[in-house]
C-alpha cells in the first residue's frame, strides 16, 4: 500500500552520546597569547593603549555543544518530472499511449521556412511530463553549531583528549558548560531535511527509512579573557582550546 507524503517515517535513532573534549592549551600559552593580543583589542591601527594600561579581569574555560549526526537514508517514491524529447522540424505532435503532446514550432520566418530545409538542421522540441517511481539511497555525516547551523569543524580528536566520565564531568561543571538551543527532535529534523534535498516533486511514498547510528553532543573548550583598558572598557577574547585559535 503507498504512503501519503504525511506518511509515517520509519526512523531508528541512536541514544545521544555526550562527549567532552579536554584542552590541548593550557594556561601558560594562553597567557602568552593575551600579551601579544590584548592591546589589538582596543583602539585602532593609529592609536593602541601601552601594555601596562591593559589588564586581565578573568580567564574562564567554557565548554560549548556542536553535534555531529551520522547515519543513512532511503526513500522508495513516485515523482513528478518532465522530460524533453528533440523531434525534427516537421513532427506536428507526439503520441504516447493515450497521451497526445504538440510540439513547440517556431513561428515567423522560420515556420515559413521550415519545409525547405533538411532533416536534422533543424530540432525541436517537446516536453513530456512523466511520472517517476525512484528508490535513493544516501548516507551523510552532518555537524551542527548550538544554533542548528551546519558547520565544518575539522575535528581530530585523540582519546587522550576525551574525559572519561563526561555525565560526571557535566554534573560537577555546571557554571563552565554551555547549553545548545535546540531540541533533540529539532536536531534530527534538521538532519533528515538535509539529507532529503533536491528528491524533486514527490507524489507519494512507497517505503522512507532513517537510520542514524551516531548522535553526539560534542562539547568544545574554549577559553573566554575579559579584558579591560585604562577607560574602563571591557573587551572578551574567545580562544579555542583545541587550536590556540582567535575565535
Amino acid at each position: 500500500m503507498l504512503n501519503t507524503l504525511n506518511s509515517f517515517l520509519d526512523r531508528i535513532i541512536a541514544n545521544k552520546n555526550s562527549l567532552i573534549l579536554k584542552s590541548k592549551v593550557d594556561l601558560d600559552e594562553i597567557e602568552e597569547l593575551i600579551d601579544k593580543k590584548k592591546t589589538s583589542l582596543f583602539g585602532n591601527v593609529f592609536k593602541r593603549p601601552k601594555p601596562d594600561e591593559v589588564s586581565v579581569l578573568s580567564t574562564d574555560l567554557f565548554f560549548e555543544p556542536i553535534w555531529k549526526i551520522k547515519g543513512e537514508y532511503d526513500i522508495d517514491f513516485y515523482r513528478k518530472n518532465t522530460h524533453q524529447i528533440s523531434t525534427d522540424p516537421h513532427v506536428k505532435e507526439i503520441i504516447i499511449g493515450s497521451g497526445v503532446f504538440p510540439v513547440l514550432t517556431d513561428s515567423g520566418a522560420w515556420k515559413k521556412f521550415k519545409d525547405t530545409i533538411k532533416f536534422g538542421d533543424k530540432m525541436n522540441k517537446t516536453d513530456i511530463p512523466v511520472e517517476e517511481h525512484v528508490e535513493i539511497y544516501r548516507e551523510l555525516e552532518l555537524y551542527l553549531n548550538s544554533q542548528g547551523q551546519p558547520i565544518e569543524p575539522n575535528l581530530k580528536i585523540e582519546s587522550k583528549y576525551i574525559e572519561n566520565f563526561p555525565d560526571e564531568f557535566i554534573k560537577s561543571n555546571k557554571n563552565n558548560i554551555r547549553s545548545s538551543d535546540l531540541a533533540e527532535d529539532s536536531i534530527i529534523d534538521i538532519y533528515l531535511s538535509t539529507v532529503k534535498n533536491n528528491l524533486g516533486d514527490i507524489l507519494r511514498i512507497v517505503t522512507e527509512r532513517l537510520v542514524v547510528d551516531v548522535f553526539e553532543q560534542i562539547f568544545l573548550p574554549v577559553y573566554e579573557i575579559r579584558i579591560a583598558d585604562s577607560k574602563n572598557t571591557t573587551k572578551i577574547l574567545r580562544v579555542d582550546g583545541m587550536s590556540s585559535k582567535i575565535l
